[in-house]
């Protein structure tokens, strides 16, 4: 008899256990695709197949992370930059600048990166990279300048 072989991507979702990153997550697995999860704590439900627990900024855990992901992706991969942070505090103080822009700033570039040699070595045929900015960008939220600037940085062309 003859068989179809569905491909499956395989999506790689940093900040997956809340908020926008769980609900990116719960729908690309109702859509049919792999996916791995990256965020510091646990997330909110055990529908994850693969979650791995750990800070975006560490490049071991990236290598980890993407490592499971083409042992899955059967060439199609697909990164959606999702982790951030803001604090609440005003003024901002220099570790709440960098603590921002290294989160949201510097660690979606250091996974893009990855992406970007992965393609270059023709591990990923097809797939591409999403980064999640915020209405912070075009509208500016008051008294939170690490953050506007973390996600315009995200956003600019």
């Amino acid at each position: 008899s003859y068989q179809v072989h569905q491909q499956m991507s395989a999506c790689i979702v940093t900040g997956c256990s809340a908020g926008n990153g769980l609900a990116i997550a719960r729908q690309l697995l109702a859509d049919g695709h792999h996916v791995i999860g990256i965020d510091r704590k646990a997330p909110e439900t055990d529908l994850l197949e693969w979650v791995f627990l750990g800070d975006v900024l560490d490049k071991n855990l990236c290598d980890s992370v993407f490592d499971k992901a083409l042992s899955l992706a059967d060439g199609e991969l697909y990164l959606i930059n999702n982790a951030g942070v803001t604090y609440g505090e005003y003024p901002q103080d220099d570790m709440v600048w960098d603590s921002t822009l290294n989160v949201n700033l510097k660690a979606p570039y250091q996974w893009s990166r990855k992406f970007s040699e992965h393609v270059i070595k023709k591990n990923v045929r097809e797939g591409g990279i999403v980064f999640i900015g915020s209405l912070a960008t075009t509208m500016g939220f008051p008294r939170n300048p690490a953050y506007q600037a973390s996600k315009a940085g995200l956003t600019s062309s």
